[in-house]
């Protein structure tokens, strides 16, 4: 009996979701048609990349340069 009710569960969860997800795909891709950029304002500097010393991914430890 607690396996039926957990199934019935799971699927109204996932019916709900299926249900909503095309509103929310929709809302994203008309957003780049509102969109404009202004080259000339700077909010925020960016400098450098950033790093991250880990040995067993790069093969040697990052040095100051």
């Amino acid at each position: 009996m607690m396996n039926i009710a957990k199934r019935m569960i799971v699927a109204v969860s996932a019916t709900a979701m299926l249900m909503t997800m095309p509103i929310v795909f929709l809302d994203k891709v008309f957003a780049a048609d509102v969109c404009d950029i202004d080259t000339a304002i700077t909010y925020q500097k960016i400098q450098g990349f950033g790093g991250i010393n880990l040995p067993e991914w790069t093969g040697s430890d990052l040095t100051a340069t």
